[in-house]
Formats: structure tokens, sequence, C-alpha cells
């Protein structure tokens, strides 16, 4: 099965030759520079519709404001960009770059279980990650089903293990006292 990871969305026209404003979820241009350069496949999932179409990028420039404007493929003019819009840009997760030792995709820690730092016991499992421009939080549902927000911060989240593989295994959490 296709895992496919969200990079951002397609927010607006810009122009009359298909362009579009995309908000980047990572605000790293790496990935999309990557699609580009190599010719690799995304999909863009539009707003209340579950069809993901292949596409591929045809265009990629940095506004000053950090987000990007994209043109994809075959689609040339304002109007054609206006029919899909908006929608989400996803690329499978196997066509990620590996990364250092000391960082992982965030995609990778859902479903995870986490263990507290200090007794070593499981206390639940990631199941999201929400970025509000303010900072990255990760939702943790606690084996009582209860749901809590943590800032994806080294205080929250002193231990992330990697195997020999570079594949997540385990993760600790310093749950603050005033949570539980």
């Amino acid at each position: 099965m296709m895992t496919l990871v969200p990079l951002g969305l397609g927010l607006s026209p810009k122009g009359l030759k298909g362009q579009f404003h995309f908000k980047s979820y990572s605000g790293l241009p790496h990935v999309l520079e990557n699609c580009l350069k190599n010719k690799i496949s995304l999909f863009f999932i539009q707003k209340n519709k579950k069809k993901e179409v292949p596409c591929f990028l045809e265009g990629l420039n940095k506004t000053p404001k950090g987000d990007f404007i994209l043109s994809l493929k075959g689609l040339n003019s304002r109007t054609e960009i206006e029919e899909i819009l908006p929608f989400e840009l996803k690329l499978e997760r196997k066509l990620f770059p590996p990364l250092p030792d000391d960082e992982c995709y965030l995609v990778d820690l859902v479903g995870l279980d986490v263990f507290d730092s200090s007794s070593k016991e499981k206390i639940g499992r990631i199941i999201s990650f929400e970025d509000h421009g303010a900072g990255i939080l990760a939702e943790i549902e606690k084996q009582s089903e209860e749901k809590i927000l943590l800032p994806f911060i080294n205080d929250y989240f002193p231990v992330i293990q990697k195997n020999n593989l570079g594949i997540v295994e385990y993760v600790e959490v310093a749950i603050p006292s005033f949570i539980d």
C-alpha cells in the first residue's frame, strides 16, 4: 500500500498561466525542488474529494513570505487551476530523502507508542501532529483514551531512538505534572 504524506496546500491562483500559491507544511523547499528536478510524481487531492490525482511540478518559486508559487504540468491557465483549488499536494513516503541520525520525519512517529521518561512505562501513542505557526504540537492518546497536546520540543520528547536501519522505534515523553 502506498503511504502518501501531505506536503502542503494549493490555496489560490497566481497570474494567468496556471500558477498558484502553495503553503508548505514543512517550509523546506528541498523536497519540492527534488520533485521538480527529478520529475517525481506528486498527487493532488481536492478538498472534499478522496481521489488522488498524479501530477508533476513544472515550476517552483519561493516568495519573500516563505510560501511558494508552483505550477503543475498540464495546467496552463488560471481557469484550470481555479477549477481544482483548494487542494493538498502529497508525496509517497518512500521517496523522502534519508535524514541524519538526530532527525526524523513526523509522519514516522504517528502511531508509535510513547513511554514515560521517568518510569519507562507505556503511557499511550502519538496520533497526530499539528502546526499552528507557533510550533508543532504532538497529540497523544493516553491509555485512558484521554488526548493531550504537547509541544514537540526536546523538553517534552527527550528520547527518540532509531534502529540501525534509521527507523524510529522508541519514543519517550516527559509529561508535565500539571497535565496528569
